[in-house]
């Protein structure tokens, strides 16, 4: 068997300028950042105004809605982006902050470390080294490594020992079966999500593919509920996201195989179409795994029939 050789490309042949180049192709292609990171990154802007200053990227992450900033070079780490890094974090109050560049210097690595060990877990950051390679005549391909990173064990121990972070029961119920379920859906449908976070709260949301669009199961009054969110900021956006759907309404529902409960949500930001299984408390734990068989197939289904009409939103459009 021939095999090639694996060769390093210098990210500048590739993305001559941070802001005109490597900013919007990071911008277009998050996912790659993601699925190293275990988030999903839903990215809102680039060049964000704090002060007088501009941020590359920021967004959040779609499960937790936790804020997540992301800032660029295209050199070796300096002093000059490690400053505006803890600018930008303490301007956004942001919760997981990303520098990125191709090669860190073990003093900054070290400041990375050392910020981690001295902030509570509701504050992460991370270096992550970004390389192109390519084997003979092949296209690039980004390679991105994280380098530096939270502790998580130290910080969720230093969480347990603070009075502030108390946690209900109710919360810690949530998060055990969220992380279940994180960990079936990583072994059944691994491009569902790229999340090792599992929330401590009543429901969860996991990527579509769109920007504020997201497929999302949650804990309510009248039992589980199973959905698509249509979640931007702007509520036009989300009502003529919706209202395309809704044209398809009788097409859509004879895909699915069942009725779905359509809610423009009238007078609120966002909109959803979802069903309902009129049990589900978590606290009942001998039944989660009936919960569990529910949420996989109604997922599934609403991935199937909504998938590919989510298309018709990619490029901005809608």
């Amino acid at each position: 068997m021939k095999l090639g050789k694996l060769e390093i490309v210098k990210v500048r042949d590739v993305w001559p300028n941070e802001a005109h180049h490597f900013t919007p192709w990071m911008l277009e292609n998050i996912d790659h950042l993601s699925e190293i990171l275990g988030m999903d990154i839903n990215l809102s802007h680039k060049e964000e105004g704090v002060g007088d200053f501009w941020l590359d990227l920021i967004g959040t992450e779609e499960n937790s809605g936790d804020i997540v900033i992301i800032e660029n070079q295209l050199e070796r780490s300096d002093h000059s982006h490690l400053g505006q890094l803890l600018t930008y974090a303490a301007g956004t109050d942001a919760t997981n902050i990303v520098w990125v560049a191709p090669e860190f210097r073990e003093e900054h690595r070290a400041a990375i470390d050392w910020l981690n060990s001295r902030t509570n877990e509701k504050t992460r950051f991370f270096a992550v080294e970004i390389k192109v390679v390519k084997i003979g005549n092949s296209d690039f391909a980004p390679l991105f490594q994280v380098v530096a990173k939270p502790n998580g064990w130290q910080k969720a121990a230093k969480a347990a020992a603070s009075s502030d972070d108390y946690e209900s029961p109710k919360n810690s119920k949530y998060f055990e079966f969220w992380e279940r379920y994180l960990g079936e859906v990583k072994s059944k449908n691994p491009g569902w999500t790229n999340s090792n976070n599992p929330p401590k709260r009543h429901f969860i949301s996991l990527k579509s593919g769109i920007s504020a669009i997201t497929y999302g199961v949650n804990f309510g009054p009248s039992g589980l509920r199973s959905e698509i969110y249509f979640g931007d900021a702007d509520p036009e956006v989300n009502q003529d996201r919706y209202q395309l759907m809704d044209q398809d309404k009788t097409a859509i529902e004879l895909e699915f195989g069942r009725s779905l409960i359509w809610q423009p949500l009238e007078g609120k930001k966002a909109c959803r179409i979802s069903e309902i299984y009129p049990e589900g408390e978590v606290f009942n734990d001998d039944d989660w795994d009936k919960y569990f068989e529910w949420i996989f197939d109604s997922q599934e289904r609403f991935r199937r029939v909504f998938g590919p009409r989510l298309d018709a939103f990619k490029g901005g459009k809608v």
